[in-house]
């Protein structure tokens, strides 16, 4: 969502109170991270996303609502480019994210295991 003043940023709604918050500013200023633009996914208590922070590029992002932690996942194409995870597909199986990414050389399927969070191309 976007308040007008942070740019757009990653949010949550309590619907048992109606309570809307902001989670996680993670482009300070009034420029957007654009949280989930082209992928998000959930996985238990944790949402994966992509989201730019302005120095990195779009990159794999997570959330975990159970201690309202936030956090870049993995820089797959470091520099300012960005991977833009997710950008053709992204899904969840069993205890794996399988999605797009962009390396530097080639869109690729990427995947990351859950439980142990490891990355292969």
């Amino acid at each position: 969502a976007e308040d007008w003043s942070n740019g757009f940023e990653l949010w949550a709604h309590d619907t048992s109170n109606g309570s809307t918050w902001q989670v996680a500013d993670i482009r300070s200023g009034t420029s957007s991270s654009e949280p989930g633009k082209y992928n998000h996914i959930l996985f238990g208590d944790t949402v994966f996303f992509d989201a730019d922070d302005g120095s990195n590029g779009v990159e794999l992002w997570a959330h975990d609502a159970s201690n309202g932690s936030t956090w870049q996942m993995a820089d797959i194409r470091s520099g300012w480019g960005g991977s833009w995870p997710g950008e053709y597909m992204s899904i969840l199986l069993k205890d794996a994210i399988y999605f797009s990414a962009y390396d530097g050389s080639g869109n690729d399927i990427w995947a990351l295991t859950i439980e142990d969070s490891i990355f292969w191309d």
